[in-house]
């Protein structure tokens, strides 16, 4: 017997198939760095600069989650944007035309920043949640500039 659909967001194998999770899992190992150093020494340094702008490249993404997607609360299931064709040398494709009124532009501003905040506070969540780890990882670190990954999962007890 075959399975007549697949849930969204689920792929046989376990992998995530839906882009919106696969958005926020990116973005929670982005913001994990600076999340880190908030949990292991209470104060963030400039060190997660990278990390953040590399979040915030994501951001068109976001936008298109909440504007396409239907992933925003306050913009809610509202279809606002369109994709636009790129037309000069240099633009990226897949940008936005935007489909709605100042106010829900702003709304939709409002909604993207809440999912970095939300992919923030997921991550730094699993943090607290996992100390021990963390503070093996990080002694680890001090000591090597990188680990590899049998490296990484024996700090963690797990095997590949």
């Amino acid at each position: 017997m075959q399975p007549a659909a697949v849930p969204s967001g689920v792929e046989f194998g376990g992998k995530r198939a839906d882009p919106f999770l696969q958005l926020m899992d990116r973005l929670k190992g982005l913001l994990g760095g600076r999340a880190a150093e908030e949990v292991i020494f209470g104060e963030v340094s400039t060190g997660a600069e990278n990390d953040l702008q590399q979040a915030t490249s994501l951001a068109p993404l976001a936008r298109r989650a909440v504007c396409q997607w239907g992933m925003g609360e306050s913009v809610g299931l509202m279809h606002c944007a369109q994709p636009r064709p790129a037309l000069l040398p240099g633009e990226a494709p897949g940008s936005l035309q935007r489909d709605c009124s100042e106010d829900t532009a702003r709304a939709i501003d409002e909604e993207v920043r809440a999912i970095l905040d939300d992919a923030y506070a997921a991550a730094r969540a699993l943090l607290d949640g996992n100390r021990d780890e963390l503070e093996r990882v990080a002694e680890a670190l001090l000591t090597r500039e990188t680990l590899g990954e049998q490296e990484f999962l024996a700090l963690l007890g797990r095997e590949a």
